[in-house]
């Protein structure tokens, strides 16, 4: 039997805790059986989620939705949240930081034209990644945050002791 390759809509419930008071967030699947969905996009605001992860979803009455009920298959995929407060219309600053991020492997999705999220494909060099958001947010062009990583990488101290700062910093904000 073939499957039906339409996309469907999937719940995420977002921790209400967060920086946005967003309490949930719809992303395109694709329909694998089995309650099994694979994600087609990213997620803004949901953190333990990434593009091409596979799911485990069952529609809810009272949402009116497939709601994730776990993550069963990571990509290896990591993706961020990047704030930029004036926006990517015509922003040559974002413009000029983006071109590196996007040489290095990155897209993105836009929400709102001051929030993205940002893909970091498996094959992406994701510590070459996080530098360049970092130095985004040095430069005053954007502040960003980690939402999931799957990378699996050797981190060097430094690279750890540079996360953790930012980490640090932005659940200090």
């Amino acid at each position: 039997m073939a499957m039906d390759t339409k996309l469907v809509k999937v719940l995420l419930e977002v921790a209400p805790a967060d920086w946005h008071s967003v309490s949930t967030e719809t992303l395109w699947a694709s329909p694998m059986g089995d309650h099994l969905y694979q994600l087609k996009n990213s997620p803004f605001f949901t953190k333990g989620f990434s593009y091409l992860d596979i799911v485990r979803a069952e529609f809810s009455d009272d949402a009116g939705f497939l709601v994730v009920k776990e993550v069963v298959g990571k990509s290896g995929h990591s993706t961020y949240a990047i704030w930029i407060a004036n926006g990517i219309e015509g922003n040559a600053d974002f413009s000029m930081h983006w071109q590196s991020l996007e040489k290095a492997g990155c897209t993105y999705e836009g929400a709102h034209g001051q929030l993205i999220s940002v893909d970091v494909p498996a094959s992406a060099d994701v510590v070459e990644a996080f530098r360049l958001m970092q130095a985004g947010e040095d430069a005053g062009v954007w502040h960003f945050q980690e939402q999931n990583y799957e990378h699996a990488v050797l981190w060097s101290g430094q690279v750890q002791a540079e996360q953790a700062a930012h980490t640090e910093g932005q659940d200090q904000k």
